[in-house]
């Protein structure tokens, strides 16, 4: 389970984010929206530890991610949280295949081959595991960077806007996916985002002001 606790995060004095409290368990889905510039990117990126907050806490699974150094933190993240960003960031000289290892690569998780391939199939990637991401549509490049986010078994997974470049039919079809896989391996899933179509398949919602 994900816990945030008074976070606060500023770039400059005078503009300060300040969150509500977030709480999300296993298997569960919590649709985090709000307008342009309310500061969703940054709430994922806190959430991720990829960034520090001014005041307040975030706890994963009994692990205070404000209180690791540099080096652990991205041991636990590696290992721990799985990030879907509006850009892709694929190795671009690499297949599809070794994209999606890779997460397995740089955290030092050995992937467990039997759910890869449960992956490969529920995405509908199977065809596509030769190929470079460069040559594959938005769409494939968007189930691609599903896979490569899961494969380690997160307990966290996070979404930046994960339907905004898709039509209604692969916009219901993602968020499906998503919210399975995330089930399916026991993570929690927060999606950040200001896709209104996403609000009627989400309940546990919170709009940021």
């Amino acid at each position: 389970m994900i816990s945030a606790t008074g976070l606060q995060f500023s770039y400059q004095p005078s503009h300060v984010f300040k969150y509500p409290d977030i709480q999300c368990t296993v298997g569960e889905t919590l649709l985090v929206q709000g307008a342009s510039g309310c500061g969703k990117s940054t709430l994922l990126h806190l959430l991720a530890g990829l960034i520090k907050p001014s005041t307040g806490s975030v706890i994963l699974n009994g692990t205070d991610l404000c209180q690791l150094n540099n080096k652990k933190l991205d041991v636990f993240r590696g290992k721990e949280i799985g990030i879907i960003t509006q850009r892709f960031h694929f190795i671009e000289s690499v297949s599809v295949e070794d994209n999606i290892r890779s997460a397995g690569y740089f955290s030092g998780k050995p992937v467990d081959e039997a759910f890869l391939k449960a992956i490969i199939q529920s995405l509908k990637i199977s065809t596509l595991m030769d190929r470079k991401p460069l040559d594959l549509s938005i769409g494939e490049q968007q189930r691609v960077s599903i896979a490569r986010a899961v494969v380690n078994c997160p307990s966290l997974l996070l979404a930046d806007e994960p339907t905004s470049s898709l039509d209604d039919n692969n916009c219901q079809e993602v968020a499906r996916i998503l919210s399975g896989l995330a089930k399916e391996s026991g993570a929690a899933l927060i999606i950040v985002t200001h896709d209104e179509r996403l609000k009627r398949l989400f309940p546990h919602q919170i709009t940021l002001l």
